[in-house]
């Protein structure tokens, strides 16, 4: 099930809308759109899930508010007639520029609606300037892939998303260091130099990867933790954390949104350290989980995860635009989650 899916199919609405087929008019989201798009975002995927409650999708995350509050000027809803019919958000990972979620009320599937909200979120990430782009969608749904194949975006390889406990993993050995907001309560460092180490860190395995806004969206909202790991002075480990009530990982997980460790014989070290790390705030935060995307490609990571005991929930396929600029290679230590 994709987490940025258009839902651009054939479906009999439970409740047709009186609006009959009038074009959607897509604007800029505001704060006062949040608790539609949330509702919309639950909505769509747990009717399309089949769950017995739709809304109990993703519990007490917060993933709409996480994006508008990182990325307002790349945030829209699709209003007919007024009724905020569905939404599309986009991110700036530096140069890369990320679709997704867009969710159309199922009231309104198979309308345009979703076709729309893609022409503005792909004219966000070309105002961006990036010169690459991707996605994370239903590798089982052809009308998805038809409708994003239609704005330039290609298969390219499979993200499995990983789970497991929390708990009994056990502490992390290396010396992480822990950048959080003031609303935690606790001392933190200053993430300064972080922030400006990082995008060299992580522009090392793709030139222009760059996740400073997704850092300073985590730790200026209080929606989880950045952690980070140095050795003989320079940066070798990187995760990016949410956990808790209204973070996209909600209260019962710890959701690693990016992660690496640096490429060289002690990877697979480095890689089970971050994730003891990644256990212990989870613990530290009442959560019962640690849940990661991991691309196959990446086969000496995502075997070294599934040896530690991580289990598969679901897949989605991630799709690039150009097809060939984004590379997931053998040699990449890196865990991340486009959904």
């Amino acid at each position: 099930m994709s987490e940025t899916s258009s839902h651009e199919r054939s479906a009999t609405p439970a409740m047709a809308p009186s609006a009959g087929s009038a074009a959607p008019v897509i604007v800029p989201m505001h704060v006062e759109d949040l608790a539609a798009a949330d509702r919309i975002l639950r909505l769509s995927f747990g009717t399309e899930l089949r769950l017995p409650d739709p809304m109990q999708f993703r519990g007490d995350s917060g993933l709409v508010l996480n994006r508008f509050q990182m990325y307002p000027e790349a945030s829209f809803v699709a209003r007919v007639e007024g009724v905020i019919a569905g939404f599309g958000v986009a991110s700036q990972w530096g140069r890369v520029g990320l679709i997704g979620p867009v969710c159309v009320d199922p009231a309104f599937w198979n309308r345009g609606i979703a076709r729309a909200l893609l022409r503005e979120l792909v004219d966000a990430i070309d105002r961006w300037g990036c010169t690459a782009a991707g996605l994370f969608t239903n590798p089982l749904s052809p009308r998805h892939l038809r409708l994003y194949q239609s704005f330039g975006f290609w298969p390219r390889g499979l993200t499995v998303v990983l789970a497991r406990a929390a708990a009994p993993l056990p502490r992390a050995t290396l010396p992480w260091s822990r950048y959080r907001g003031t609303t935690s309560g606790a001392a933190a460092p200053d993430p300064t130099r972080l922030l400006a180490e990082a995008s060299r860190f992580t522009g090392g395995i793709c030139p222009g990867l760059d996740l400073r806004r997704e850092m300073r969206g985590v730790i200026d909202h209080g929606h989880g933790e950045v952690l980070a790991l140095h050795e003989a002075g320079l940066l070798t480990g990187l995760a990016i954390c949410h956990v808790g009530a209204a973070s996209e990982g909600g209260s019962r997980n710890l959701f690693v949104k990016y992660g690496q460790v640096a490429a060289d014989e002690r990877s697979a070290e480095r890689l089970t350290d971050l994730v003891h790390a990644c256990a212990a705030v989870a613990r530290d935060h009442g959560a019962e989980r640690v849940v990661l995307g991991m691309v196959t490609s990446r086969h000496a990571a995502y075997r070294h995860l599934i040896d530690m005991g991580f289990r598969s929930e679901f897949q989605g396929v991630r799709m690039h635009r150009p097809w060939g600029e984004l590379e997931d290679g053998e040699s990449q230590w890196v865990i991340d989650d486009w959904r």
